[in-house]
């Protein structure tokens, strides 16, 4: 009887144990900052060749090649795009993110700590 309930227990707990991380994080806070500021432009219309409405879309890229460096968001062309710090290259183009928005996309990027790198 024991063994029936430590399995029961175990098969209920099972999706919290087998979640994925990333996974659960993109959806909840990289998705809506996309949502809400980027696809108007980088969805079905796909300016720039660039879709950002799944991960698998957005780590494939645009015209200008990948947006994503997993685990470099130095070097990743999203958080350059995002953060204002290149001249040529500012989205959204009605104004720069607020810095938690900003934090997430990095964070999604495989960094642990923005402080020691910003």
């Amino acid at each position: 009887m024991r063994k029936g309930a430590v399995a029961a227990v175990l098969v209920a707990a099972a999706p919290t144990f087998c979640a994925d991380p990333a996974s659960d994080y993109f959806e909840t806070r990289v998705r809506p900052v996309l949502v809400k500021n980027c696809y108007t432009c980088h969805t079905d219309a796909k300016m720039g060749g660039l879709q950002l409405d799944t991960r698998e879309h957005a780590m494939a890229g645009g015209k200008a090649g990948p947006v994503i460096v997993p685990g470099d968001p130095k070097n990743s062309r999203i958080v350059v795009a995002i953060s204002y710090t290149d001249p040529k290259l500012k989205m959204p183009p009605s104004g720069k993110l607020a810095d938690s928005d900003i934090e997430a996309l990095y964070l999604d990027q495989g960094r642990r700590s923005v402080a020691s790198d910003r």
